[in-house]
């Protein structure tokens, strides 16, 4: 019963977003959406920069990428199909634990954090929280890189920890570039999955840059209330 009303509801959502947004993303529905567990996945493999593609990449015999016809594989060890799956799920309790996480810490701080900075960091896990992205999913990271780049130039945050986690975010991600590394070296890149490894770097200087944000408004708040009293 169960099983008949899961059916019949994709394939009314198969036909709607067929008829309403054209055939992209009726293909989406259905080529990617029923299909969460990513070793049944139909689509080519090499493609897939998410997370959990990373995981089949270094833990199952899947290929890497292919390069003048030959496939090449980056398996360390083959680990079995129900760790991998389990794996794939820590992933996305782990991307959403840290925006809750994050929520706990900077709720009560002040806007430009508890709300600008958690913006940006929602923008930046979207795109690896699904089991499936590609290349050109990461536009989201673009208002992170807003955000950050404000936060450097703007607000003049020097913590060289925070600055040196943009650079890195942005160097390793641009590594998957062919015309700054070549086709070759940017599809190892690209495999070894520096795309969302650059990914996560962002989301930590994002993180960084709440907590110093944090403090250098609370110390700024406190210098200002001890210049009011001792005015009175």
């Amino acid at each position: 019963m169960s099983w008949g009303l899961d059916s019949a509801c994709y394939c009314l959502l198969r036909s709607w977003v067929s008829e309403r947004t054209g055939p992209t993303c009726g293909s989406w529905v259905q080529i990617v959406f029923p299909y969460p567990d990513l070793s049944r996945f139909p689509l080519n493999f090499s493609a897939n920069v998410s997370l959990q593609a990373q995981v089949h990449r270094f833990f199952s015999y899947v290929p890497a990428f292919k390069y003048n016809g030959q496939e090449y594989y980056f398996t360390i060890f083959q680990a079995q199909a129900s760790s991998i799956r389990i794996a794939e799920r820590i992933i996305s309790l782990a991307i959403l634990g840290a925006i809750v996480v994050y929520r706990a810490l900077f709720r009560k701080s002040a806007d430009i954090v508890s709300r600008w900075d958690g913006v940006a960091l929602t923008f930046a896990f979207i795109p690896i929280f699904t089991p499936t992205a590609q290349q050109h999913y990461f536009v989201f990271l673009l208002p992170s890189y807003v955000y950050v780049i404000y936060v450097w130039h703007r607000l003049r945050l020097a913590h060289k920890w925070f600055r040196g986690l943009v650079i890195s975010s942005f160097v390793v991600a641009s590594l998957t570039t062919d015309g700054i590394c070549g086709q070759l070296l940017g599809d190892i890149f690209n495999a070894a999955g520096c795309i969302p490894g650059g990914t996560l770097l962002l989301a930590a200087a994002i993180f960084r840059a709440a907590s110093c944000l944090r403090r250098n408004v609370v110390g700024l708040t406190s210098a200002k209330e001890t210049v009011r009293k001792l005015g009175t």
